[in-house]
Formats: structure tokens, sequence, C-alpha cells
């Protein structure tokens, strides 16, 4: 009788290994994925660990599927490869923290956008972060899923018959898991902690090719190993790192991004127009993110007040109104800035990378180093949004700490002499202007005089004309509104003037929103109503899916703040809204906070200068509806791949048993025994493997294949033929025996 002998190429199978080949390698890639996974997860706060752990799960299920595949032919894993490699890319994102909504192929881009901007992000991010930005802690975990997948992948990806991946290169993949979190987060026992590497490396290279009789011995040479490195590893600690990994990711993003002055000039435009984004904002409501506010007038330009600090809020704020209060969360992009960008009145700035101080009324600084790309941090601001009813019928009581906002210094005069402080009385009140001049403080007639010898004169008549028509402060700031609405035109480049806002009242009429926003707030003043110029940018455009507002900096802005008794500091603006800065905001300028609902006038119209207060942009538009049904299709797709891959396995299997019934039984027979370890001699016969397996449950297959083999007649092994062989391949086999053997010789 002719000799038993195995498919080709297959070769011979080790004889007594301590564990097959794909159960050995799965549990080291296990054992070192799950001590990477867990050092992974606490790169970010709160520790997501366990979640890392639970994608490996799917990764470990991953790496046997492919393993599995090796008797399929091409067709057959490579629908398995794209499947589990499917798999595998969904699993990292939804582990990652990455909403499922983005897994449709509509959200692709803004999937790749947002993973873009988490990527910018990382060389300026000190772990566990903690921050406010969920794409910079989506893309952190993200690279750790990733290692994991591409080592499983690495591992037991089925290269031909006899070969199962590329091991140390998945070790080298499982290693960096384990050794990032641990030079970014150096542990107490860092010792300790190479010497479980060491181990866990080793198991998993070496398992799988460890003889049964060598097991004890393979353990005690680790051992010896690893206490030898623990003994020798603190003289080869040197005090320089061999890469300055820090330095090199540093080099990835630009120096220093776009910066901002906020004081202002009058002259011609020169700040950065390129259309570069600078902010993100996520936020319920859009508004003017404010940067600085200017609540000293010099005699010339609105600039930041010296001491502000120590001002505090000064701002009532209405607690009953709690849709006054906005939670935002920003995102600094291509800005370098020392300004904690928020909205309205900040009251407080947190899970910030750097240490927030108070620098004005309802505004905060760095610290120290100023905030640069990929800085997150969260912002609770009022920002209140009276109706125009609530503004007509706020009254004139005014907090004393609006007093200075009543005031203006006026031009030095020609002799050298201090410049003369003006503080206007508030409107409605029977308060006489007082002017301070050369140290003395007059009132009345001889502070009107030291106005009307300025060169504010014209400036103060037209405040009194526009004035007298009001009966409150509401309908003379609607006043100052219209006049500077009508007349004035919008230009990036006006002439130098001496005196800038002067001129531009009476000569030029033309400017931009520095002029604009000037020129009222001085008006204001000089009528009696508080008023301040607010800095920053205008609320920019909605990204409905990714829900944030996206700056740019053409949105570079500045606006003015008029005080409203029992609301606080409320935003008008009176730049004309085809301009830049207005014309990007939503779908429209945000020029109605007053209105019972959103309006979305035209740009340019005459409904979009309505003069009333810009507490808030246009309301983002309504969410979208939820993500299930997006969800439910990705899932319908996935499972029906993964029908269609499986109908494609078992047609191909069937094909192959009907052309070669005994060649399968064969292969088979053979697989099943290199999985359990069983030694084949060369040469040995199906018949005397049947004298061996005589009266064992395996007889009755082995007598069938050899029938079918040479011409006696009969089909070959069937199913009870295989039950009685994985029951005899099961004996001995200790307490797994039995799922060993059904690995071994799956049914079918």
């Amino acid at each position: 009788m002719s000799g038993y002998a195995p498919p080709a190429p297959r070769r011979a199978p080790v004889a007594g290994l301590l564990l097959p080949r794909v159960p050995a390698r799965m549990i080291g890639f296990a054992l070192l994925g799950a001590v990477g996974a867990i050092a992974w997860g606490g790169m970010v706060t709160p520790a997501r660990g366990w979640s890392l752990l639970l994608f490996l799960a799917v990764a470990c299920a991953a790496g046997g599927a492919l393993a599995a595949t090796r008797g399929l032919g091409v067709l057959g894993r490579a629908g398995a490869v794209v499947g589990v490699v499917a798999l595998l890319a969904a699993a990292a994102l939804l582990a990652s923290g990455v909403p499922a909504r983005y897994l449709a192929p509509g959200a692709w881009p803004d999937l790749v956008a947002g993973i873009g901007q988490g990527i910018e992000s990382l060389p300026n991010v000190r772990v566990p972060y903690g921050g406010a930005d969920e794409w910079v802690r989506a893309v952190l975990l993200l690279c750790g899923t990733t290692l994991l997948g591409l080592a499983a992948l690495v591992a037991f990806f089925p290269r031909r018959p006899d070969a199962l991946g590329r091991p140390v290169l998945a070790a080298a993949g499982l290693a960096a898991v384990v050794t990032v979190p641990a030079v970014q987060q150096p542990g107490d026992a860092p010792l300790f902690e190479g010497a479980l590497l060491a181990v866990l490396l080793v198991t998993f290279l070496g398992l799988e090719r460890v003889p049964r009789r060598a097991g004890p011995a393979a353990a005690g040479l680790v051992a010896l190993a690893t206490v030898a490195g623990v003994l020798f590893a603190p003289a080869l600690d040197a005090d320089r790192p061999l890469l300055d990994y820090e330095s090199f990711a540093q080099s990835l993003t630009p120096e220093a991004g776009t910066r901002f002055s906020w004081d202002h000039r009058y002259g011609p435009m020169t700040w950065s127009r390129d259309g570069n984004e600078v902010l993100r904002v996520r936020a319920a409501r859009g508004t003017y993110w404010k940067a600085e506010t200017l609540t000293e007038f010099d005699g010339l330009r609105w600039r930041r007040e010296a001491g502000a600090d120590r001002r505090g809020l000064q701002t009532e704020i209405d607690r009953d109104r709690p849709e006054w209060m906005q939670r935002l969360r920003v995102t600094v992009r291509d800005m370098t800035t020392e300004q904690f960008i928020g909205a309205g009145t900040v009251l407080s700035v947190s899970k910030a990378p750097r240490q927030p101080v108070a620098s004005g009324p309802g505004e905060f600084r760095v610290e120290d180093r100023p905030l640069r790309r990929g800085h997150t941090y969260e912002v609770e601001a009022y920002v209140p949004r009276p109706t125009a009813r609530m503004l007509s019928l706020a009254g004139t009581r005014y907090p004393v700490f609006v007093a200075d906002d009543l005031s203006v210094e006026l031009p030095r005069p020609e002799s050298g002499r201090p410049k003369p402080d003006v503080r206007f009385g508030p409107f409605g009140s029977a308060q006489a202007t007082l002017a301070t001049i050369d140290g003395r403080v007059v009132a009345g007639p001889q502070a009107e005089a030291a106005i009307e010898g300025s060169a504010y004169a014209r400036t103060y008549a037209l405040a009194q004309r526009l004035r007298a028509d009001a009966a409150t402060p509401y309908d003379y700031i609607q006043a100052v509104m219209r006049h500077l609405s009508r007349g004035y035109s919008y230009s990036e480049s006006p002439p130098d003037r001496a005196v800038p806002l002067a001129s531009f009242l009476f000569e030029d009429k033309i400017g931009y929103c520095q002029q604009f926003s000037g020129a009222m707030a001085l008006l204001l003043r000089m009528g009696g109503v508080p008023a301040r110029v607010a800095t920053g940018f205008s609320p920019g455009a909605y990204d409905r899916d990714r829900k944030e507002y996206v700056v740019r900096d053409l949105d570079a802005h500045s606006w003015v703040e008029a005080y409203v008794p029992g609301a606080g500091w409320v935003a008008f603006d009176p730049t004309p809204s085809g301009t830049p800065a207005r014309s990007r905001q939503l779908a429209a300028p945000p020029t109605s906070a007053t209105d019972d609902g959103p309006s979305r006038p035209a740009p340019g119209s005459e409904r979009s200068r309505d003069p009333r207060p810009l507490g808030t942009g246009a309301a983002p538009a309504p969410e979208e509806p939820a993500a299930t049904p997006v969800l439910l299709i990705v899932i319908g797709v996935v499972l029906a791949g993964a029908a269609a891959g499986l109908i494609v396995v078992v047609v191909v299997r069937r094909q192959a048993r009907a052309r070669a019934p005994v060649s399968v039984a064969l292969r088979d027979l053979d697989r099943a025994l290199a999985r359990t370890g069983r030694a084949v001699a060369p040469g040995t016969t199906l018949s005397a493997l049947a004298t061996r397996m005589r009266g064992t449950p395996a007889e009755g297959y082995l007598l069938a294949l050899e029938r079918a083999r040479y011409g006696e007649g009969g089909p070959g092994p069937d199913a009870r033929d295989r039950a009685g062989l994985r029951q005899a391949l099961a004996r001995r086999a200790g307490p797994l025996g039995r799922l060993r053997a059904w690995w071994a010789l799956p049914p079918g």
C-alpha cells in the first residue's frame, strides 16, 4: 500500500510543541496587547483603557478569523481580509470616541477634517490630555487602536498555507503601544515595567516554538535574562534621550500663528486677511467672540485701560435668565494669542492648557506662555439678549461702577499741558458734566467750554442734537446707529488723520469697523450712555456637520457694548453688513437679538442695519436628525458584506470538495494532526494510522478515506466519521481538549 503523504507544500508539524502555533501566538498577542491598551488608554483623562481593551478583543477575533483562512483559495482569503480590515477600521474609530455618525460615507470629509485638526494639535498637547477638544482625545486614542489593529493584521495575515504573518513586525507595533505611554508618563517602577515588556515580547515571539519538554527550561532562561536585565539596566540609563521626540514633533508645526493687536489705530488695515482659520468655537448659539474690551479713550484712540484687571466683572448678571448664559468650547487654530477668546462677559475659563488670569472686566489672559495652535479650553460666559421692549423699558438706573465708562480724554492742548478729562452725566440724570483741567475739577459751562474748545466740538454738538429727540437711552442708541448708516461707507484704506474719529464723522465718512465702532462709542458716552469698544471676531461660518463656528482672520472685528440697566453690557454693531467680517456671519449678519425668533435678512438690506443689539448671531441650524438611520445603514452594509464574503467562502470550499473530496479529506486529516501535536513520521501509511487508532472513534474516518483513495469504493469520510476523528483527537488532551479538537477539525 502506498505511503501516506501530507499535501504539499505544508511542512511537517513539529512534534511535541507546548501549544499549537495559532493559540500560542494569540495568547502572546493578547497579553502584550492588554498591557499596551491599558497604558495607552491612560494618555487621556478620564482614562479609556477599557475602550482599548474592547478593541483588543475585536482585534484578537479578527486575527483568529484571518488565521482560519489559510486553507481557503485566493478569492476566499481576499474577501476575508477586506472584511477584517473594514471591521477593524470601524471598531478603531468607535473605540477612540468618534461618534458613529461619522462612519457614514457622507460624513467622511468631516471625519478627515476632524482627525486632521487633532493631528495638528498633538505637538502642543500634554498627556494625560484632559482638554475640551474631543478630536485631540480621539486622535490620541486612535493612534493606539491603529497600532493594535495593524499588529493584529501583521501577526495573523495568511501569507501561505504554511506561513502565518510576520511576528517580528507585529511585536514592534505592540511594543510601541506599551512604550510610548511609558515615555510620556514615566511610572514609579520603570525597571519592573521594562522587565514585564521583555517577558511579554519573548512570550509573543517564542511561545509557539517551545517544545513541550523544554517548557520549564525556557521559562527559567527567560526569568534569568530578565533578572540580569534589571540588574544591568541602570548602568545604561543616560541623561539625554537617543531620540528627542518632542523637538521632532515641534518641528512639524508652524513656529507661530497669526497675531492680532486689538487697540484701535484707524489707519489703513494691515492685519492678515488670507482667510486662514484661526478659531473653532462650539456653542449653542453664535455670538461675537470677544478678545479684549477697550474701555479708555485717550483723546485720539480707543485702547485697553492699564490696570483694568482690578476692575472686576463690572456688570449686572440676570440669574433669572439662564438662556443668557453660554458654555463655549474654543479651539485655537492658526493663531497665537495671549487672550482667552470668549463672549460677552467671561465668568470662568476651565480645562485650559495655560493658567488663566483676570485681565479686564470679564476677560482672561494667559499667565505666561501664549496659546497656540491646537490648544482648547472651555468658557462660561454671560451674553445678555434683551428684546427691543426690554431695552425700551430698561430705564436709567445705572450702577455706580459705570461712571468710568462715561468719560473721555480730550486731545492734549498745544501748550503741552495735561490732557483734559471729561466725565459726562448719565442719560436722564441731573448730574452735570465734569472736567478735570490742570488738576482742577470744573462743572457745567466751564466743562462744556473745554469740550467746545477742543477738536471734538462738532462731535459733542452732534451727540447733543441726536440726544434731544431721544426719550430713552435705547432711543438714543437707535439714533446714533441710524446716523452712521446714512452717508457713511466701508473702506479698508481710510486716510490717516490727526484726529481720526472727528475726521471720520465730518469729512472722510469712510472707514472700517474701527472707525464705525469707535465713533459710536464716543457719541454714546457724550450723550450719557455708558459705552465701550469690544474687539475680537464676528461669529464666522457655521459648520453644520461638526456643529462648530469656523472663525477666520477675515472675521476679525470691532463692535460696541452699551450698558443696559438690569441686563448688563449689550452688543451693538454699527459697521455696514456687507463688509467681510459681517457678510460671513452664518446665513446672515447677527443683527437681531431682540426678535422673538432668528431673523435672516439679506446682506446689505435695510433690515440688516437695524439698530438693535447684537447679543447673538443668527441661531445655528436645527439639530440634524438622530444618526440612528445612518448607523443602521452602515451596519446593514457591513452585515451584507460579511454575508457575501461567507457565501463566497462556502461556495469556494464546496467547489474544492466537489473537485477533489479525497484531497480535501487528506488535507483536513493532516491539519487536524498538526494542530493537536500528533507526530506523523515520514512514510506512515493510512493503513498504519488506522491500525494505530483501531478501536477508537477515529478508525471509521481513516478506513473510509483509505477506501476512497485506493479505489475500493465509497464517497470518503462523512460527517459522522469527522465527528469520530474529532472525539479521538480530544482524548488525553487536558481540560481544553474538546475545544482544541473543534479548532483542529471544524464541522463541515
